[in-house]
């Protein structure tokens, strides 16, 4: 990635130095990389020249990058959002995990958005939005909202399949390659609770929470595309492995929302996403799934990468990202 430092008319955000546009020319720079990343998972620091907390836009900033996370059974944003000015730009918070940077140059004859990686500490993920006025700006971060997101959701991503790469517990993840061709990265957290030839669970147990990852396969009659079809087999598995607290009762998924199917594309490898809620038949629980579909290489089955949580008692967010980090361990590599 190269870098360039973006000079902005006026002193206030010299002290900033922004650094690296993705299609901009070579540079250098002053980057300082800390230990620890600071904020919380989930959280963006806004910077602004001028203080913006309590104001419309920053409202509107975190109206943007707050949408609702999908597929939760609670409303939660996909990002919390602090705002801070640049003079207090300084210290810890410069080792902040997420930031966005709004900056106003008054000879701008449009509005730029970049964004850069391990600015000030390593792991972090910066944005850059520039433009000529408030308004401006605020019309470009619309207009790419998708993109802008993108930024801090892969970084999460990437710290979480960082962190699970190191904690890997190479015994469960070489059986799941094994049996099903999938490269899993499977945390030491995590211990084996059911095993078969067609079917495997492991999870993390605890008082609080039910974390687990299920890997199966089935066989290929051309319904990789419909969602019916694969509600049917996820059932038909946990029907069968995952029971509920209480004698005949069992994990399935919820009819409350019907679960969503899109089709994902990393590097070469094209998978289909299941996101939905499941519940337990027979008992008042239940929390979100999501799940990564694909044909084995013989194109005869399809192969199943599934996590799911259950944290009655906290927010469900980040910890469907951390299954999402587990199931695309190794996508694309």
């Amino acid at each position: 990635m190269r870098e360039l430092i973006v000079k902005r008319v006026g002193q206030a955000l010299l002290c900033i130095v922004l650094l690296v546009q993705l299609s901009g020319c070579g540079g250098s720079s002053t980057r300082v990389y800390e230990d620890n990343l600071t904020g919380e998972p989930g959280q963006v620091l806004v910077v602004t020249e001028a203080p913006i907390k309590g104001s419309a836009f920053a409202d509107s900033i975190s109206w943007l990058l707050g949408e609702e996370y999908p597929y939760i059974p609670q409303v939660e944003p996909s990002f919390n959002t602090i705002f801070l000015p640049v003079k207090n730009f300084t210290g810890a918070f410069k080792s902040f995990r997420n930031i966005l940077v709004i900056d106003y140059k008054a000879d701008s004859l449009e509005c730029d958005l970049y964004s850069a990686q391990d600015v000030w500490a390593e792991g972090q993920a910066v944005a850059y939005v520039i433009g000529p006025d408030q308004e401006a700006v605020w019309h470009h971060m619309r207009e790419n909202r998708l993109g802008l997101e993108r930024v801090f959701a892969q970084a999460e991503r990437r710290r979480l399949i960082a962190g699970y790469r190191q904690a890997r517990d190479a015994e469960l993840s070489g059986l799941l390659h094994r049996r099903f061709g999938v490269a899993l990265d499977i945390p030491k957290t995590m211990v084996m609770r059911v095993d078969t030839t067609d079917f495997t669970w492991v999870s993390l147990e605890t008082k609080d929470i039910s974390q687990g990852v299920l890997c199966y396969r089935y066989a290929n009659r051309g319904g990789l595309h419909s969602v019916d079809t694969f509600v049917a087999h996820r059932d038909n598995f946990t029907r069968r492995y995952i029971p509920g607290p209480n004698p005949g009762t069992y994990m399935q998924v919820a009819k409350m929302l019907p679960a969503e199917l899109s089709l994902l594309r990393f590097g070469e490898d094209t998978l289909v996403r299941v996101r939905g809620l499941w519940d337990v038949h027979g008992h008042a629980m239940g929390g979100a799934f999501l799940a990564y579909a694909r044909l084995n290489q013989a194109r005869d089955s399809v192969v199943v990468t599934d996590g799911y949580i259950y944290a009655p008692r906290f927010n469900k967010r980040d910890y469907v990202r951390q299954l999402e980090a587990i199931l695309l361990s190794r996508v694309a590599e």
